[in-house]
């Protein structure tokens, strides 16, 4: 289960995004995580072992088999939030990601 409180959110070295890194490093399995979030409605731009990138509210999120979450192309901390606790809840609700 990924927890929010585990991660720490800052604003990227490009002020253009937002990153969320765990505080310890998971190894997620994405390709799994990927069918599983397609099943339950929602649209993943690219699926790899490594990635997934999905849109959520308008922005393009990737996450990371790590557990890193880069909220592309947003600098306000409120609306990245916003979007890294979304994807969070999508993940949990996902039955590979309770294993994890």
């Amino acid at each position: 289960m990924l927890k929010k409180e585990f991660f720490k959110g800052q604003l990227c070295d490009s002020q253009l995004s937002y990153e969320f890194v765990p505080k310890k490093e998971y190894s997620l399995p994405l390709r799994s995580l990927g069918d599983e979030l397609e099943k339950n409605g929602h649209f993943v731009d690219i699926k790899t072992p490594f990635v997934l990138v999905l849109n959520i509210d308008g922005a393009k999120v990737s996450l990371y088999s790590t557990g890193k979450i880069l909220v592309k192309h947003v600098n306000e901390e409120k609306r990245a939030e916003t979007i890294f606790h979304t994807l969070v809840q999508w993940a949990n609700a996902c039955a590979c990601i309770e294993k994890v």
